[in-house]
């Protein structure tokens, strides 16, 4: 469909189809115009017959707007569509209450981030005046207010969280943070409803205190204290391998295995790269049964960081990074970088050198330079670098590549064990594909950091339970998973009901890892050492437990979550145990997200919350 054609300076010119322009006929003007287009048209008679010009225009405001016409022009708009046009009402009505005003308020200081010194405003008062003088002129809009309806809103999401986690066995996952001179423990709980896993913060706690594990695991406990929870209902924690995390999740579970002189008072210094004291020692819950055994969980995420760290930190490695930064400080100085955008060059990358990952990003994007080099290194020396070392960053790049693909999947916040396990194992695969030096050193130290890992009960337990990878694991720790099967399965029979025992109600949710044959493959070969046996007689848990491992693995696209909806009425004890603990966190990745969040609400401008009130903020941001 074309324009419209009815503007009424068009009367005025000519178009000649030919020459395809437009001819002034206004007092034998003769003025030609490219093309046939009427805002050109009317800047022409506006700018050179004023006097035409201002007849148009006092001819339309004697006229009504045709509201049928899309297109209509004025001397202001200058040719333009006028918002004016449009405008059919000075005043609107909309349907608003008092309550809905409070709670935009409300979202304002906690998912947006506003302060609240924002509520008083001139700007905002102008927009809510009006607004609140027709709803009711007693309503009041103070800070004060505000604050009194987010500590509400706070306390009820509290009460709701309280509710839905009755009948699970919890799942934790703890770290800290300092922002702005101030030191935030973050909690979260993760557990399975409606489909999907769920992870939510159960609390954001100022401590001011030294961070020593007594103190950590007391706030823990006060937090348990007020959902009504007890430690006996924790299933696993999840952590980085911090020595002051670690001897929190030993004293939690009542277990003293650390001394005070290991622990690291400054939680922003917490890395333990050795690995005299890297391991999580066997714990027992409060209840002191025998058959009440767990252990923490790793942080795989962390856990990767550290085996990519140790690596670089070999002698011929370290050298060439070092290279490259330096190099990449050089690329960002003015002279060179002024020459650089000259040439239409991306600017160089300078890393944290306790970031690995922004180490491969610095030298991905040197090599992305490398011309740019060379071409300049006769006049500045210090771009020189000989053709070996670009040859050895070169490989560092590849053989890191896989690994920091692999981070990014275990930044997923619905991966399960076996998520993770499919994930590790391609990152070993593709890493031993590279087939240099390097890339052995990095798979050696994926391997003594993989034992640490599968140390965990819990996360063996969780593995078998995963229909998908499931054959991956060896005799003995099937032996284990089923041992600690029945224990916990005796444990969440103690503490639990069966009336308020949740339920799966699982469809297909999660989003498949990529698509990676010799995954599928090594899979395969380990269901040979299966003997596929389906008939079975539902008795007890670990005849469902022995059923159940007979039974053939699926493919790795396919939902745990389905799968065990199906075998629900087939193994009801078993079910039992994994609507628990199917999703027993891996990683700790949303307590770091909620720390970014915190970055977000406590800023400079904000720097003054009370404890109490900068907790019921981020406790409504992050359970949104």
């Amino acid at each position: 469909m074309g324009r419209h054609q009815n503007n009424p300076f068009r009367k005025f010119f000519i178009f000649k189809c030919e020459s395809k322009e437009s001819i002034c006929n206004i007092d034998n003007c003769g003025y030609k115009l490219s093309g046939n287009h009427a805002g050109n048209m009317q800047r022409h008679v506006e700018r050179n017959h004023y006097d035409v010009f201002q007849k148009i225009i006092e001819m339309r405001k004697q006229q009504p707007v045709d509201k049928s016409t899309k297109f209509k022009y004025d001397k202001e708009a200058n040719g333009q569509q006028s918002i004016y046009k449009f405008v059919e009402k000075s005043t609107i009505s909309v349907s608003i209450t008092a309550e809905h005003v409070m709670n935009a308020c409300v979202e304002l200081v906690t998912i947006n981030g506003r302060p609240f010194s924002f509520l008083e405003d001139s700007g905002f008062r102008k927009i809510l005046y009006p607004i609140i003088k027709e709803l009711n002129p007693r309503l009041c809009i103070s800070i004060d207010n505000v604050k009194a309806k987010v500590s509400k809103n706070a306390k009820e999401a509290r009460e709701c969280l309280k509710n839905d986690l009755k009948g699970r066995l919890l799942l934790l996952k703890i770290d800290a943070v300092t922002c702005i001179d101030r030191s935030i423990l973050g909690i979260n709980v993760q557990y399975v409803k409606d489909s999907k896993i769920i992870i939510r913060t159960l609390a954001m706690k100022e401590m001011k205190e030294k961070h020593t594990s007594e103190y950590i695991s007391s706030i823990i406990l006060d937090v348990l204290k007020s959902y009504d929870l007890t430690v006996d209902m924790i299933y696993s924690i999840t952590t980085d391998n911090a020595a002051n995390m670690l001897k929190t999740v030993a004293l939690l579970l009542n277990y003293q295995s650390y001394t005070e002189e290991q622990e690291m008072s400054d939680i922003d210094d917490y890395k333990d790269d050795s690995l005299q004291n890297d391991y999580f020692p066997d714990v027992v819950l409060a209840n002191n049964h025998s058959n009440s055994i767990r252990k923490g969980i790793r942080c795989v995420a962390h856990t990767l960081q550290l085996a990519v760290a140790d690596s670089i930190k070999e002698e011929n490695i370290s050298i060439a990074i070092a290279m490259g930064r330096s190099i990449s400080k050089k690329l960002r100085t003015p002279i060179v970088r002024n020459i650089a955008k000259k040439l239409i060059q991306k600017k160089s990358i300078i890393d944290c050198p306790t970031r690995w990952h922004s180490t491969h990003d610095m030298l991905e994007r040197l090599l992305e330079l490398k011309p740019f080099c060379v071409d300049m290194s006769s006049s500045i020396p210090e771009l020189q670098m000989s053709s070996d070392y670009w040859l050895k960053i070169e490989m560092i790049v590849s053989v890191l590549k896989p690994a920091k693909i692999t981070t990014k999947l275990f930044q997923s916040e619905n991966m399960t064990a076996g998520d993770f396990l499919g994930a590790w194992i391609k990152l070993k695969i593709d890493t031993e594909k590279c087939d240099t030096d390097f890339s052995r050193i990095l798979l050696n130290n994926l391997k003594i950091r993989e034992n640490l890992l599968f140390d965990s009960d819990a996360i063996i337990t969780s593995i078998f339970l995963d229909p998908r990878y499931k054959t991956m694991l060896t005799t003995p720790q099937i032996d284990k998973a089923r041992i600690h099967v029945l224990h916990t399965y005796h444990t969440i029979k103690k503490i639990y009901s069966t009336a308020n025992e949740p339920t799966l109600d699982f469809k297909e949710t999660m989003t498949p890892l990529e698509d990676d044959d010799e995954v599928e493959v090594l899979l395969k070969q380990n269901d040979k050492k299966l003997k596929l046996d389906l008939n079975f007689s539902s008795c007890s848990i670990l005849e469902q437990f022995d059923s159940y491992r007979r039974k053939p693995r699926i493919n790795k696209k396919g939902c745990i979550f389905k799968f065990w909806e199906e075998m629900k009425v087939d193994y009801p004890e078993l079910y039992t145990v994994t609507v628990n603990i199917i999703a027993v966190p891996t990683t700790q990745v949303s307590v770091e997200r909620a720390f970014s969040a915190l970055k977000f609400i406590l800023s400079p401008n904000r720097a003054n919350l009370s404890e109490k009130m900068l907790e019921d903020i981020l406790y409504l941001r992050l359970n949104n």
